[in-house]
């Protein structure tokens, strides 16, 4: 027979785990039926409806013809979709639900409540918020309101009316307020003071939220007075309280300085328009013609 001898100690410290994990055993069941009841409780209870996550874009149009397999609808006549504070309009757009990217083949227009963007076509990329807009394209810019109490020749009062920008493709990104204008690039801009401002580049980027206008690559400025101002880049702001213009690296400036008044010279009179009067001779009385020979003797009484 084999007999197993333990140490008091040890039968002690045996008797004490056991207890305690039998004590355990009985919490963790305990903490289980708990959660079984949780749980019945809340699939009792009505549930929520789920709100799918993401940003609303709303569609409207005139008609419509929707095209399952592909996922692409055809949205006709006064086509609106707007995506947060940025509307697009058309009259004929196909919007693809699979990649959430609308193409316009005909005039488009994009705009929010600072810039609005016109173009022959384009395309709007929802997931990324960029479009694309393509063909004699025109760019509105209005800057934000300014102080009324600008200085006199400030660049808040020269900016304070819109600045047009035509080009032929424009890239914008209404998450931004970032557009990059290329191709045949030209800017107007009518002052508060009558001139007119036009400058052509190879590229333009507009940072909206900025105020800042930067051209690139070739800039060549004139006003309607003439002055002219020529250089590879230039940058214009037009936030109020940070305005400036400035072209660096290798500018040239043409400026055009009036005069003052000077007198006025004397006038000369006028030469006359023929230098020797005109010969007059007094009128030839009619005489008897001259009869050759002595004069004949008449004879007396």
């Amino acid at each position: 027979m084999l007999t197993l001898s333990f140490p008091r100690r040890a039968l002690v410290t045996g008797l004490l785990l056991a207890l305690l994990g039998a004590a355990g055993s009985a919490a963790l069941r305990a903490q289980a039926v708990s959660k079984v009841s949780r749980a019945s409780k809340m699939s009792a209870a009505p549930r929520a409806p789920l709100t799918p996550k993401g940003r609303k874009v709303t569609v409207s149009m005139d008609s419509y013809s929707d095209i399952t397999a592909t996922g692409i609808r055809t949205l006709l006549g006064n086509v609106r979709i707007i995506s947060g504070a940025t509307l697009m309009r058309t009259a004929l757009a196909q919007y693809n639900y699979n990649t959430n990217v609308a193409v316009a083949p005909g005039k488009i227009q994009i705009e929010d409540e600072r810039n609005t963007l016109v173009g022959n076509s384009g395309t709007a990329f929802y997931q990324t918020r960029d479009a694309i807009i393509r063909g004699a394209v025109k760019i509105v810019v209005r800057p934000k309101a300014g102080s009324a109490a600008a200085p006199e020749g400030s660049v808040r009062r020269e900016f304070k009316d819109p600045v047009m920008v035509f080009c032929d493709r424009v890239d914008y990104n209404w998450r931004t307020r970032i557009a990059v204008a290329t191709g045949n690039l030209t800017l107007k801009q009518n002052t508060s003071d009558g001139i007119t401002r036009t400058a052509t580049a190879k590229k333009l980027i507009f940072y909206a939220r900025e105020e800042r206008l930067l051209l690139q690559g070739d800039v060549n400025a004139v006003d309607s007075k003439g002055q002219k101002l020529k250089g590879p880049e230039a940058t214009a702001i037009i936030r109020e309280g940070a305005e400036e213009f400035r072209m660096e690296r290798g500018a040239n400036a043409e400026i055009l300085i009036e005069d003052e008044d000077e007198p006025d010279a004397p006038t000369l009179p006028a030469a006359p328009t023929q230098s020797v009067p005109p010969l007059i001779l007094p009128p030839v009385s009619p005489a008897a013609p001259a009869v050759p020979g002595p004069a004949p003797v008449v004879p007396g009484p």
